[in-house]
């Protein structure tokens, strides 16, 4: 009836900004079309909604109204993931051509909110595809990121081992520096041997290499200078008392 129309007519538009009011507000709504499911045992918490769009009235004013009301309800759901669910299960039952069965184009109000449902649907099968695409990159990049980490890995271990061989060669750096200095001190003290070893080897080869005739006459000159006066050979062939 006209009064009947009118009256859901006016619950739609109450509901509607009920549910622009917020999540809570939107939330409860919810909660009661589920109370409604459970209760009557029907397939979905908007099936009472849907079966108001598939009545044939004369009013289209009356169907553009109940399916703003379905607009509101799926699409001021607080996350994507709620509103693609919700959709689905109206999809299940409800379809466009259902909706447009028999309506003349001249129904201007419910072809209206027909537009501004396909305007808030949700690209389920594009969604689909971006969240497979999604997932194989986030694949990739896990895989990639697993990469990373094995080689960060293998270079933390290798700058340990790298901090450990410096330090060893430090510590043999500085045992090499003191063995460097004894071997310096060993080196100059063998060197000054050396030269003392080689001034007596000059000596003796000069020794050894003087001629025997040199070596008589300064025996004797050296034996003759030493002996006493009276005991000196003389030089004179002929004694003083026989000369003339």
């Amino acid at each position: 009836s006209e009064g009947t129309a009118g009256t859901v007519k006016h619950v739609c538009s109450i509901l509607i900004l009920y549910c622009k009011l917020g999540n809570t507000t939107h939330t409860k709504l919810l909660s009661h079309l589920d109370c409604f499911k459970k209760k009557r045992g029907a397939e979905s918490k908007f099936s009472l909604i849907i079966k108001h769009l598939t009545v044939r009235v004369e009013d289209f004013s009356y169907t553009s109204s109940v399916l703003k009301l379905l607009t509101a309800v799926v699409h001021s759901s607080p996350s994507l993931n709620i509103r693609t669910f919700h959709q689905q299960e109206v999809e299940l039952e409800l379809t466009v051509e259902k909706i447009l069965e028999g309506v003349p184009t001249t129904a201007v109000s419910l072809h209206s909110a027909l537009r501004e449902w396909q305007d808030n649907c949700i690209n389920i099968p594009v969604i689909t595809r971006q969240l497979e695409a999604a997932q194989a990159s986030t694949g990739l990049l896990q895989e990639e990121c697993k990469v990373l980490r094995e080689r960060l890995v293998h270079k933390e271990e290798l700058a340990r081992k790298l901090a450990i061989k410096q330090e060893q060669l430090l510590g043999s750096h500085d045992t090499a520096n003191n063995e460097l200095s004894d071997m310096r001190a060993r080196l100059d003290e063998l060197s000054k041997e050396l030269i003392r070893e080689k001034v007596k080897v000059q000596r003796l080869e000069t020794a050894s290499n003087a001629e025997p005739n040199q070596s008589i006459t300064s025996f004797v000159n050296s034996s003759h200078n030493d002996a006493p006066q009276h005991a000196r050979l003389s030089t004179d062939p002929v004694p003083k008392s026989l000369r003339h």
